[in-house]
């Protein structure tokens, strides 16, 4: 039975609280799968979908880049809602750049953009604008996945894509 655990991204404590050997059961544990959340596309949507400091949206990426390293079956979410849709490609492909550097070549076809509606606990957060905008930045996504990944890699499935080295 696959178990599945989600995470925020915020913090170290699977290093810091937990044993190697105990990362290491979780890591060869058969059908126990990571997704983590990146909560924007650069530090500016970020700082929008969260709240906190811009400083910290890069913490993210190191974040997944260490689960990958560690070896768990990782998957990603990323929200694309933002006010500011200036030099759009270009935030974009820098982000894929960080993610295929710092987390792997392969890892953008393991991430799912995540549609982004007003619901009550987003209620005092929401901006019907931002959700407007996250489709164009999800075309942008989509034509950056067309730029760097052939046809045959676009139709792989998610669970089929590799992280090996």
């Amino acid at each position: 039975m696959p178990i599945w655990t989600d995470d925020n991204l915020s913090t170290d404590y699977l290093w810091r609280y937990l044993s190697k050997k105990e990362i290491e059961y979780m890591v060869e544990t058969p059908g126990f799968m990571r997704v983590g959340c990146l909560k924007g596309f650069d530090s500016e949507s970020f700082a929008f979908n969260t709240g906190a400091d811009k400083q910290l949206f890069g913490r993210q990426i190191e974040l997944l880049g260490r689960l990958v390293e560690t070896g768990f079956d990782q998957y990603g979410y990323i929200t694309l809602t933002t006010l500011n849709l200036e030099n759009l490609e270009s935030k974009i492909s820098e982000l894929f750049d960080k993610i295929q550097k710092q987390i792997h070549p392969n890892f953008p076809l393991r991430i799912i953009p995540l549609r982004i509606f007003k619901f009550n606990v987003n209620n005092s957060r929401y901006f019907e604008q931002a959700e407007k905008n996250q489709f164009q930045v999800l075309e942008a996504w989509k034509s950056e996945l067309k730029k760097r990944f052939s046809k045959t890699e676009l139709r792989t499935p998610i669970t089929e894509v590799s992280l090996r080295r």
